[in-house]
């Protein structure tokens, strides 16, 4: 019946838009104007048709816009506007086709989803998944009544949320199983952090949701285990946050008190380390990677604790060397004095010796002139080694006094690079230029003694020679 009336549309149709007068063209126009003319009662065929399957009611938009898009393509027509006429006829024909779709549409996606809801039935889905199986079934129902309504659009709604529903009652085993599975990890991770010590009772109150949510799972119930998993799985990951955020908060702790000791300036690199590894635990935690975020906090904790007790060695360091600057200062001064006073003394020493060396040949010559002959080898070793003796005191008492300076020039490791007061700067230099000073005074005075001891024993022998030879 419908397809008689769709044809006698189309015959009306073609009668009434026959019976309109043609205007005059030229033979430019001739081609144009019949092209248009053929797509317009083309579109006026399917609107017709549109029309008699009750697009009207089903499909009002698409209709609405078929209807109007015909109308204006006849006025552009009249107008000789040939590519608007054009351009409204065509979409006059595809609004139209669009609503004529709309029932198949509606009647495959019901077909489809009642196979689907037959195979999901076979298969036991509805034992499983009782409460989205009887959703689909529901919707299925509800499809087929707007069907029969001549209401396509919402059979066709209808239909599709049946299709969600069975595919849901078939995804809800898995989707419980899984869930059950990662609360059995979630609950390795938990006794890794010892919840089960920090926070029993609400480690017991996961242990019993988990229980529920495995005894579920095996009696088919996936809607009732995925529910208790997921209970499980949230009171489990939020006591892992709390006892993380413990961590994390000692952990700052410890930065901040490793920062106030000065570990900027004494232990820039473990501090470095500690700031990166809290960065680390902060990035896990959002993650909800509990593990990872716990090891990095307690990594800042024991390196903020090697940076601060690394930097109070180096502020307490820094504080001896500064105290004692000023005493070794205090100490270099008189040490420069002791070594410029040395070699005065030791001259002052030598000089009585040298003359007693030198008197005493004169006597025993006067006395004995037998003996002087031996007496004369003995006087000058003694003078020698005296002389010796008298040029190396004055050499080694510097020598001294520098190593003593130096033990009293050593300061304790500030780690960082001492600069050297300008004072001690000027005692070094008057110590270097004191002890490498020779001695040539004391050497003077040795040499004119010695010779002066050697003439005397010459004259001695030569007045003793001419004794003997006038007694002969």
């Amino acid at each position: 019946m419908k397809k008689v009336l769709i044809c006698l549309a189309v015959v009306v149709a073609l009668f009434s838009y026959g019976c309109s007068s043609r205007p005059e063209l030229t033979a430019e126009e001739e081609g144009p104007y019949n092209e248009c003319e053929a797509l317009i009662t083309q579109a006026g065929v399917d609107v017709d048709a549109a029309r008699q399957a009750g697009a009207e009611s089903f499909a009002k938009d698409y209709f609405s816009t078929a209807s109007m898009s015909y109308e204006n393509s006849k006025k552009f027509l009249e107008l000789k506007d040939f590519p608007k006429a054009k351009e409204s006829a065509m979409r006059a024909s595809e609004e139209a086709k669009k609503t004529l779709a709309i029932p198949q549409q509606a009647e495959t996606g019901i077909n489809e989803t009642e196979k689907q809801i037959t195979a999901a039935k076979e298969a036991k889905i509805d034992l499983e998944s009782p409460a989205a199986f009887k959703e689909a079934v529901d919707s299925l129902e509800a499809a087929k009544v707007s069907y029969n309504e001549v209401d396509y659009g919402s059979a066709n709604v209808s239909a599709l949320k049946a299709a969600a529903a069975i595919k849901k009652a078939k995804d809800e085993p898995v989707v419980a199983k899984a869930a059950v599975d990662a609360v059995e990890a979630e609950m390795t991770k938990a006794k890794e952090l010892k919840i089960d010590t920090v926070s029993p009772d609400a480690f017991k109150v996961a242990v019993e949701a988990y229980e529920l949510s495995k005894s579920s799972l095996a009696s088919k119930d996936n809607a009732k285990a995925k529910a208790s998993a997921e209970k499980a799985s949230a009171t489990l990951k939020d006591e892992m946050k709390k006892s993380v955020n413990l961590f994390l908060e000692q952990a700052k702790s410890d930065l901040t008190a490793a920062k106030d000791a000065g570990a900027a300036d004494f232990a820039a690199e473990q501090l470095a380390v500690a700031e990166e590894s809290l960065s680390n635990a902060n990035a896990s935690l959002e993650k909800a990677d509990y593990m990872n975020a716990k090891a990095s906090a307690e990594k800042v904790t024991v390196t903020a604790k090697e940076a601060e007790a690394k930097a109070k060695a180096g502020k307490e360091a820094k504080a001896v060397a500064v105290a004692a600057a000023p005493a070794t200062d205090a100490a270099a001064t008189p040490a420069a004095t002791d070594a410029a006073a040395a070699p005065a003394t030791t001259d002052a020493a030598a000089t009585p010796a040298a003359t007693d060396a030198a008197a005493a040949p004169a006597t025993d010559a006067a006395a004995a002139p037998a003996t002087d002959a031996a007496a004369t080898p003995a006087a000058t070793d003694a003078a020698v080694p005296a002389a010796t003796d008298a040029a190396a005191t004055p050499a080694e008492a510097p020598k001294t006094d520098a190593v003593e300076e130096k033990k009293e020039e050593r300061k304790p490791f500030t780690g960082k690079k001492e600069e050297t007061p300008v004072e001690s700067v000027k005692t070094i230099k008057m110590k270097t230029k004191t002890e490498s000073k020779f001695p040539w005074i004391p050497v003077a005075v040795v040499v004119v003694v010695a010779v002066v001891v050697i003439f005397v024993i010459r004259m001695v022998r030569k007045k003793a020679t001419t004794s003997d030879s006038q007694t002969a």
